[in-house]
């Protein structure tokens, strides 16, 4: 392991496992905010066009809100190529990181939203 040789042992894997983490969980800390500026952003258009008619305003609002979640999805991609890069480069120096820790903890918060959407009823007076 590089680094200051006057630190213990433990304050260094300690240290590692923090810098390592933050780097794993970097892309879900980017969805999860991400997620609150087109929330954000969409509501700001949805002010701004309150004056048009629904006809007008339904189209502009989707075409906007997809170029938000577009550049939020090559956003996080780049985001957990970075992650995924750093991962690598400190496997290869030798170093043990919890970034592979990281980056399945950020696979699991990105995931359950979906396998909730997936698994909850849409419709709950349905179920038998």
């Amino acid at each position: 392991m590089r680094g200051n040789t006057t630190t213990g042992v433990s304050g260094a894997t300690a240290d590692t496992i923090l810098r390592g983490a933050g780097v794993g969980l970097t892309p879900a800390a980017f969805l999860y905010l991400g997620a609150l500026v087109v929330f954000g952003f969409d509501t700001l258009m949805r002010v701004a066009t309150t004056g048009l008619s629904f006809l007008t305003q339904l189209p502009i609002l989707n075409v906007m809100g997809m170029v938000c979640l577009v550049a939020l999805a090559v956003g996080f991609t780049l985001v957990s190529v970075r992650a995924f890069r750093q991962a690598r480069r400190w496997r290869e120096d030798g170093e043990t990181t919890a970034v592979l820790w990281g980056l399945a903890a950020s696979a699991l918060l990105v995931l359950v939203p979906v396998l909730l959407a997936i698994l909850l009823p849409q419709h709950p007076a349905t179920i038998v």
